[in-house]
């Protein structure tokens, strides 16, 4: 079985880092029930506190074929 691994990079715009924090937190419990997930985490980015990374891994992929998010 295939496994593909993203990296999504997501930036707030002046003064909404905390709802963008709270609009991608609220994606975690539901991608993480999705199948073929195998690990969905936000990571805030420490330096500027208003981006976030998401970390995802995905099983049952076919080579070359990525999933749409």
């Amino acid at each position: 079985m295939s496994q593909v691994t993203n990296l999504t990079f997501f930036r707030a715009p002046r003064g909404q880092s905390e709802a963008l924090g709270a609009a991608l937190a609220a994606l975690v419990e539901p991608t993480r029930l999705e199948a073929g997930c195998l690990n969905f985490v936000i990571h805030p980015v420490a330096l500027t506190f208003s981006s976030y990374i998401f970390l995802t891994k995905r099983a049952g992929f076919a080579p070359g074929l990525l999933p749409t998010i």
